[in-house]
């Protein structure tokens, strides 16, 4: 009781030193209306200046006054660090201009150690992992309880419902504080038997399926958990409410104790005595009082039909629609009543819905916290309604989507409407816990044939708290040396109205050029140029008779042919007949050194519409490229790059693209839909030596399935995706050279791991169509999922043949795995299946890199690997 008092009496005087010591430094009150120059603090030992940037930085620079200083101040005991904060105002220069506030603390103690008493079914690291409690953090009396309190429901969740925690705090000779928790853990308890009594409709095995409770068996531990119990009532009266049964009353749960010779463990047979009542059949619903909606809008929100069994919950839920229309449109404080009508002899029962319509709320003031680093206008600008708009619940719904696509927040803020001054006017409190926004990475990575890489990026998504992001990257390897940095802003000038630039310097070595030094060597405005070691003669591509000879396919066309010869006979020049790059054998290919560095800017636009965010966005950059090789013994075969050797190339973009995203969740979507159009423009008016146009054109769509709750924590649920993605390279409008498809190593490509899972890469494509179908089903919903995918992708090196008949080039495949969901650690895992469809329609199944057997072709699995979020 002593402590009691003197904790108090310390309480009452640093309230009254924090209104009086600041203004004891004159008696003019100086520094009142002076500006915030340096806010800083004397006594911090464990914690860190840095560790209240976030929340002092807001201060600094902004003019003093009593209500900014008692919110600072109130920010600063809301960390919980502190035992007391002595404030004191010092002159920030000699002619008393500027304000330094300055802090003496004390910090509060940490804990020093913690220890279990009577512990004798678990290890220790497993209770330590059941608190939010550790060594070496600041010890404060409601943690120690929470920790208490944390410790009780793990034991009750492991079937010990009579498990009792105390804890015992001493304080140790370097001021820390120890912390024991004694646990008297109680038998765990399981159940042997579920039966029940008084059901005559529903069936003791239907019951039984609508229980989080289980008997004890060969699958089941059956643990008794009383917080099971009390969700087994209620979804036994939702059972018999959904069938009509409105009446149905749960009067009893009986637990009785079955004998054991183990006082560890304990058995109980547990029955519901049930109530049913009678049956009732839905008789309609009137409405009255509703004069700014029609009855037709409002009826339509009710699915029940007359006549049917009374499905209790859908028909609440109906009704809570009816509510929604009024609560979307800000009329917040309607008088509804819903009345019942029962005809006891024809088992029926209608109702009444009356609306008693009040005038609209608006909004009072916005309150948000829970931010110590994220700024308020950042959060702010986020949310679509501001002080003095009407009340809307799916604006307020909207704002908060907006905040948790952010990924600065750990799942969908909460939010509290309190009644304001008047009652019509509403409070909006939004309360936000921040996630980590900044990551770091680095690795290393070594190849079979000793090649090895490393890599160290840093971002952060919401630097210094703005909203911006900031990142650095370094990637060191054998081939490729690269180091980057950009700087993004999606709000300038108060609007969604994005900006950012990007810096990259690099060298890379090439090594699988194709070349064109053998004979025949090509002019550049030859239209048959082909690459060594190809001449470009034209073959049959399938058995042919020409002027009464049998050719077989792969054979040499006699002569020149025409070009009605080459239609009429199918003719293809050796080099696509033997299958393009693909096909050229690397002793034929050659390789270069390239040195760049580009700079780029970019800007875009998003507003919302009915259809969902519509963004605009436009892209420039500009890059000098130097490649250096031996002329001596290569010859490229693309012109480019022998125009860039021991030469300095400009290479220009401009790059334009419209969106509509629909999407729930823009990094994990189970519902929506995606469509966006890119164009680049490469060199042609731009200038530079490549020269392309290339066009992105993406459809993607999601839809969940079902949504089932299982657990507490736990729903399963299945999302189907889909994605159709086209990209087309396209000749240039214009070029100073004449040359108006100049792509040099800008072609398309398939990655392996993202687009063609398992296949590896192939390049020097003019289009690629990419396709895949997936379900998806959250093993964690914020962390990991099991995907299961099919995919159809085809590559071709001819722009206008990714369109022809036929399956040649497709290259198909399915699998399963994990998706990891955490924006910083986006990975992919999965095990899948490759294969292709043969001119004849049969499946060719193609060699896996897991378990595959040498004398079967076609045999093993694909272990797949990708780094992609969506």
């Amino acid at each position: 009781m002593k402590r009691r008092k003197t904790a108090w009496f310390l309480l009452i005087c640093l309230v009254t030193y924090s209104f009086t010591s600041l203004s004891a430094q004159t008696e003019q009150d100086w520094y009142v209306g002076k500006t915030i120059t340096d806010i800083s603090f004397s006594g911090l030992s464990r914690i860190s200046t840095n560790e209240l940037r976030g929340i002092t930085q807001p201060f600094i620079g902004q003019e003093f006054s009593e209500p900014l200083f008692l919110d600072l101040q109130r920010r600063l005991y809301a960390l919980d660090y502190f035992e007391y904060l002595l404030p004191e105002a010092r002159p920030g220069d000699d002619d008393y201009s500027t304000v330094i506030l300055h802090f003496e603390v004390e910090e509060r103690p940490v804990v020093g150690g913690i220890e279990f008493q009577g512990v004798t079914r678990f290890r220790i690291t497993e209770l330590l992992d059941s608190i939010t409690l550790s060594q070496g953090d600041l010890y404060t009396a409601g943690s120690t309880r929470t920790a208490a309190a944390n410790l009780s429901a793990f034991y009750r969740d492991q079937g010990y419902p009579d498990v009792s925690v105390t804890q015992n705090i001493e304080d140790l000779e370097d001021g820390s504080k120890q912390v024991t928790f004694i646990i008297d853990e109680g038998p765990q308890v399981t159940i042997r038997t579920i039966t029940f009594q008084g059901n005559a409709f529903g069936t003791n095995g239907a019951l039984k399926r609508v229980l989080t409770s289980k008997e004890q068996g060969l699958f089941n531990p059956g643990l008794f958990k009383e917080e099971n119990i009390a969700a087994d009532k209620e979804a036994l009266l939702e059972y018999y409410q959904e069938n009509g049964f409105i009446d149905a009353e749960i009067q009893e749960v009986v637990t009785t104790p079955v004998e054991s010779d183990d006082p560890t463990q304990s058995r109980v047979d547990v029955a519901f005595i049930i109530q049913e009542g009678e049956r009732w059949v839905y008789d309609g619903i009137t409405i009255s009082g509703n004069t700014i909606f029609s009855t037709e809008e409002l009826l339509s929100k009710i699915r029940q039909k007359p006549g049917s069994i009374l499905n209790l919950p859908q028909f609440r839920n109906g009704v809570q629609q009816v509510i929604d229309v009024y609560f979307q449109n800000g009329y917040f404080n309607n008088e509804i009543s819903l009345n019942e009508n029962r005809n006891d002899g024809e088992q029926t029962i209608g109702f009444e819905l009356v609306i008693k319509e009040k005038p609209r709320s608006y909004i009072e003031d916005i309150v948000i916290r829970g931010n110590n680093k994220t700024k308020d206008h950042v959060i702010q600008r986020e949310l679509p309604f501001e002080t003095g708009d009407i009340f809307s619940a799916k604006k307020i719904r909207e704002g908060l989507l907006n905040l948790y696509n952010l990924q600065y927040f750990e799942g969908i803020p909460i939010v509290d409407t309190p009644q304001g001054s008047e009652p019509e006017l509403r409070n909006v409190v939004i309360t936000l816990e921040e996630r980590g926004t900044l990551d770091i990475r680095g690795g290393v990575s070594i190849g079979g044939s000793g090649q090895g890489g490393l890599l160290l990026s840093v971002s952060d998504i919401n630097f210094l708290g703005n909203g911006q992001r900031l990142g650095a990257e370094l990637n060191l390897n054998t081939t490729d040396q690269q180091l980057s940095f950009n700087f993004s802003d999606a709000w300038l000038f108060g609007e969604r109205f994005s900006g950012g630039i990007n810096l990259t310097l690099g060298h890379s070595k090439k090594s699988d050029e194709l070349q064109d030094s053998l004979g025949p060597v090509f002019s550049d405005s030859d239209t048959n140029r082909v690459p060594d070691p190809f001449t470009g003669d034209y073959v049959f591509s399938k058995d042919t008779e020409f002027n009464g000879t049998e050719y077989t396919a792969g054979d040499y066309f006699p002569g020149i042919p025409s070009s009605d010869q080459i239609s009429q006979y199918s003719l293809q020049t050796d080099y696509v007949y033997a299958g393009g790059s693909g096909a050229v054998p690397s002793e034929y290919r050659m390789s270069y050194d390239q040195y760049n560095i580009s700079l780029g800017v970019n800007t875009g636009i998003r507003r919302r519409t009915p259809l969902g965010w519509l963004g605009a966005n436009a892209s420039i950059s500009g890059s000098l490229n130097y490649v250096t090789y031996d002329p001596d013994v290569y010859r490229p075969f693309s012109p480019a790059l022998r125009d860039n050797l021991d030469q300095i190339r400009l290479v220009n973009q401009l790059g334009i693209s419209v969106s509509l995203d629909d999407r729930d969740v823009a990094f994990n979507p189970s519902s929506g839909y995606y469509l966006s159009q890119n164009v680049n423009f490469t060199g042609g008016f731009l200038f530079g030596n490549r020269h392309y146009i290339r066009s992105d054109s993406t459809l993607q769509g999601y839809l969940t399935l079902f949504d089932i709750p299982v657990a507490e924590v736990w729903n399963w649920k299945m999302v189907l995706a889909a994605n159709s993605s086209l990209s087309l390279m396209f000749p240039q409008f214009w070029t100073l050279e004449g040359n108006d498809f100049a792509p040099g190593e800008n072609l398309l490509y398939t990655n392996g791991m993202t687009v063609a899972r398992g296949w590896a890469p192939r390049s020097n494509g003019e289009a690629i169509w990419n396709n895949w179908v997936e379900l998806r089903m959250p093993i964690s919903e914020d962390i990991v999922w099991f995907d299961m995918f099919f995919e159809g992708v085809r590559l071709t090196e001819i722009r206008e043949d990714i369109f022809s008949g036929g399956s040649e080039g497709w290259m198909f495949g399915f699998g399963a795995g994990l998706r990891l969901t955490i924006p910083q650690l986006p990975l992919r895992l999965y095990l899948g299946k490759r294969f292709e469809i043969s001119e004849t329609g049969e499946v060719e199944w193609q060699q896996g890199n897991l378990f595959p057997d040498p004398d079967k072709p076609g045999s093993g699995i694909d272990f797949i690997f990708a780094i992609s979020l969506f």
